[in-house]
């Protein structure tokens, strides 16, 4: 498996751990301009959707009750 190119992250809010994605929440790149756009999806998702989109090479950061395979 190749070294995932993409960063985001686990925050801890009143005792619980979220997955945040501030890039591309923030907005997107047209061509070479940036645009700035929020899209509520990347803050504060889901396990269960985030992981279809950014999936954790270390299943411990997945946050899900039973963690996916890594191939």
């Amino acid at each position: 498996m190749t070294k995932p190119n993409h960063e985001w992250n686990i925050v801890k809010i009143n005792e619980n751990w979220c997955l945040v994605e501030n890039t591309w929440g923030s907005g997107f790149l047209n061509g070479a301009n940036y645009v700035k756009e929020f899209e509520p999806f990347y803050f504060l998702t889901p396990a269960e959707q985030f992981v279809w989109r950014h999936f954790p090479l270390d299943s411990k950061h997945q946050l899900l009750k039973v963690p996916l395979g890594v191939k």
